[in-house]
């Protein structure tokens, strides 16, 4: 046995604990959030910003009014990271985008039954699919913050009389699962996912 560890073991023994028992919890005062308040609060922030707050993106000081205005509870909005990420378990994060023409039904509908019947229609004349889309591109610079002299904002020059490059890309999906070259050895069978 090492030193060590007969030290720890005596300690542990002369406070009446056993070795490798739990340790007491830290001291100090409790969370004034309980866990089931925090169940609570997840759900409602999951839910959306949509208490009053303008915006859908939650941030640190209108969850800190949020829960001041639901619990009672007031936190400085520097000590909500702290809450969001130790105690809930959140993280900041870049959101993702979501068009709102967007019909989730008729997503869902595509996925697992027009998919499917495309898949095998491809698979019964030895087809491959092809997925094709294009995209404009605007040819105006990104103009981002940036540091520079207070008072003296920094000059971007560019020409106005913008122009627009336009891309198209395809994917080719073998349903037979042999690589395929597009479009002189692969019949494409048309198909539109929807958006």
């Amino acid at each position: 046995m090492t030193r060590q560890s007969v030290h720890r073991w005596h300690v542990c023994w002369r406070k009446g604990r056993r070795p490798g028992a739990p340790k007491p919890g830290p001291a100090g005062y409790r969370p004034r959030l309980s866990d089931q308040d925090l169940e609570c609060l997840t759900g409602l922030l999951l839910q959306g910003a949509a208490y009053g707050f303008t915006g859908e993106l939650w941030t640190v000081a209108p969850i800190s009014k949020f829960i001041d205005r639901e619990f009672g509870v007031a936190y400085h909005p520097s000590h909500m990271w702290w809450l969001l990420r130790h105690r809930l378990g959140w993280s900041p994060q870049r959101p993702a985008r979501q068009a709102k023409e967007r019909d989730q039904a008729t997503v869902q509908r595509w996925v697992h039954e027009d998919w499917p019947r495309i898949k095998a229609n491809a698979r019964r004349r030895r087809a491959c699919l092809v997925f094709l889309d294009e995209s404009g591109v605007s040819l105006l610079p990104n103009v981002r913050r940036t540091w520079a002299p207070r008072g003296q904002p920094p000059l971007l020059r560019h020409h106005f009389n913008w122009k627009r490059a336009s891309t198209a890309a395809a994917l080719c999906y073998g349903v037979q699962g042999v690589a395929r070259r597009w479009p002189s050895t692969c019949r494409s069978a048309a198909t539109t996912p929807p958006r």
